[in-house]
């Protein structure tokens, strides 16, 4: 005996419909971790005083994937970024995503500026981060308020 074909109901549409959604969801949040985290980083320098040192350049590296990060699968790329500071000494990067940054020096008129405290002094900022872990996203400074001071010698 034939069995006679018929239309799918539309309760199996609408569940087809929503795992489609569901998916194309889970695949954008997915591409997004394995090719970078939005970077939103604030600073400020100033000099031992605390006063505020406008235009300084500001070098940070940033990681990159550039294809599909599984493990230690993924093709890296880092791009050094330069920004500089306002006359309040603000600098922030608020562009394009990645997976790290590291902030490579400050120069201002030809010459490097160095931090008045050593790399072991709790009080130093820090100068690398982590986008993706949690640890060193709770360091980072992705908001004006929570924006790190970096005191040099100038």
């Amino acid at each position: 005996m034939r069995t006679k074909y018929k239309d799918p109901p539309v309760v199996w549409i609408l569940l087809g419909l929503v795992g489609l959604v569901v998916l194309l969801t889970f695949a954008s949040k997915i591409r997004d971790r394995s090719y970078g985290e939005p970077i939103n980083f604030y600073g400020r320098i100033v000099d031992s005083s605390g006063r505020p040192i406008g235009g300084v350049t500001v070098v940070i590296q940033v990681l990159h994937y550039t294809s599909l990060h599984v493990g230690f699968s993924g093709n890296e790329e880092v791009v050094t970024e330069r920004v500089t500071s306002d006359a309040n000494g603000d600098f922030e990067l608020t562009r394009g995503s990645g997976a790290s940054l590291t902030i490579m020096g400050m120069v201002k008129d030809g010459q490097g500026l160095v931090s008045t405290f050593t790399p072991q002094d709790a009080r130093h900022p820090p100068d690398y981060f982590k986008l993706g872990d949690k640890r060193s996203r709770s360091q980072l400074p992705d908001t004006p308020a929570r924006r790190l001071v970096y005191p040099v010698q100038y």
